[in-house]
């Protein structure tokens, strides 16, 4: 079985990938993908071939540092990234004020070209009248009777043709509706939040990758690989090791867990399935969205003890990874409660809703995926609306080393973290969606995160990755958070 070999590594950080025995890591090498203390850097990784056209990393140089600046001098940074805000607001603004413009003049064009077409059809409506009307005239006029029934056949024969009445269809000119320049779009002031995190266990899971993690009420673990095994195992840690429970080998896309402790999964078709907790087998719920496929399932917090079912769905699965549709739906068994898919001005809202979470004060988080190497963007939307689109921070990515989010989970302060693919580093945000700050993993000795989830006593779960062409298996850690 996949995870019948796995073993724990207790609060022990990693040891160097060349002796296995040094604890202290120094260095990693970008191109090897190995972490290594400083006596392998210094005596054994030269010796590989090529090595010296690697590049070698200083570990400490790529962590989180934090700047001690004096309140004035903080101050002074605060007010600097405020006016820069305002000043990159402006010319969102007048961009925005720009498009709008040129749709307003789009839609008046087509205002005008509608009203002309709806004038020929009367003018052409108007003439064929004033031709019969004409020809009434000429049998009431006739004297000679071979004319009257002459005169007569050719009205009979212009009635009968049957007269439409013109049915007007004209583009009507949109009004403005200004919306509400709220914090949430402008940005908030936010207290500096120092995060904290401890390894508590690791396991070795024998997968490539671990694309998706959910904690049941019973610290059972689920966990689905994409990856060569396609699989999704229940596991459950007991005495150090994961303790199979049921295995199978089929594509889960994304998990949640129900009120009544069910677990939805989407399997890339258009009704969730039902998993059973004891024997493992998929039944199909009534939660449905055909002709349209779920790829992303989430089950929103308790509001007055009501939970909702959001999914994500797209109309096909695109090899561009940018469907011809694509919508998050708020539902209940039986009906479609909310779509979510244009904004004011009809633009798509979210190209592949990969991954959903929820805030506790109700505000929906999406992963969009962009394209198919994984580079996307967080949109956060509070009742209906976007109120921000996470695009990557400045301090963390480049075009060298874009934004590539993978999963991401609500802490228990309502903070939001998230993975980036090759990096290793948590982005993290507030409920809002604004950046906060960001945390270096191999701090505590984690290469690689993945996938991300918080359990019942609010221990983070970290699912890992490995690289392309590696033979190593990924790592499951139950991490100890604390945030001030």
């Amino acid at each position: 079985m996949a995870f019948s070999q796995s073993i724990r590594k207790g609060q022990a950080p990693l040891c160097c990938n060349l002796c296995e025995i040094e604890t202290k890591i120094s260095s990693k090498c970008m191109d090897c993908d190995l972490l290594m203390c400083t006596k392998c850097r210094d005596k054994v990784h030269p010796k590989f071939k090529n090595a010296k056209d690697y590049k070698i990393v200083d570990i400490k140089r790529h962590r989180t540092k934090r700047c001690k600046k004096s309140g004035k001098e903080q101050c002074k940074d605060t007010k600097e990234k405020i006016q820069a805000q305002n000043k990159a607001l402006k010319t969102a603004v007048d961009e925005f004020t720009e498009r709008m413009e040129t749709k307003l003049e789009h839609e008046i064009s087509l205002h005008q070209k509608s009203i002309e077409k709806e004038r020929i059809t009367t003018h052409q409506l108007k003439k064929k009248v004033e031709d019969q009307r004409s020809k009434l005239e000429n049998i009431i006029n006739a004297k000679d009777a071979a004319e009257v029934l002459k005169c007569r056949d050719e009205f009979q024969q212009s009635t009968s043709e049957e007269m439409e009445l013109p049915k007007l269809n004209i583009n009507l000119v949109p009004t403005f509706c200004p919306g509400e320049l709220t914090h949430e779009v402008f940005g908030s002031l936010q207290n500096n939040i120092s995060m904290k995190m401890t390894i508590s266990e690791q396991f070795v899971v024998e997968v490539p990758r671990i694309d998706k993690i959910l904690v049941c009420s019973d610290d059972s673990i689920l966990i689905s690989c994409q990856n060569k095994p396609v699989l999704l195992n229940k596991v459950k840690p007991e005495q150090g090791n994961l303790k199979d429970i049921h295995r199978i080998e089929k594509q889960v896309f994304d998990m949640a867990i129900t009120q009544s402790q069910d677990i939805l999964v989407s399997t890339g078709y258009s009704t969730l399935q039902l998993v059973n907790d004891k024997t493992g087998k998929f039944t199909s719920t009534k939660y449905s969205v055909a002709p349209l496929l779920i790829v992303g399932v989430h089950v929103t917090k308790s509001n007055k003890g009501v939970r909702k079912v959001i999914v994500g769905a797209i109309s096909d699965w695109s090899p561009t990874c940018t469907p011809a549709r694509s919508c998050i739906i708020t539902m209940n068994a039986t009906e479609h409660e909310t779509i979510y898919e244009y904004d004011k001005i009809d633009t798509p809202i979210i190209n592949f809703p990969w991954r959903i979470i929820s805030t506790s004060n109700g505000r929906i988080c999406i992963l969009d995926r962009r394209s198919n190497d994984f580079n996307g963007q967080v949109v956060v939307f509070n009742e209906g609306n976007v109120i921000q689109v996470y695009k990557g921070q400045s301090k963390i990515n480049s075009p060298d080393k874009p934004f590539k989010p993978t999963n991401f989970a609500v802490t228990p302060l309502d903070n939001i973290i998230i993975t980036n693919l090759n990096m290793d580093i948590f982005h993290i945000l507030n409920s809002s969606g604004h950046y906060i700050t960001h945390y270096d993993t191999t701090d505590i000795g984690i290469v690689d995160p993945y996938s991300l989830c918080f359990g019942t006593t609010g221990l983070l779960y970290i699912g890992s990755t490995t690289r392309k062409g590696s033979n190593d298996k990924a790592n499951l850690y139950t991490v100890n958070i604390s945030e001030n």
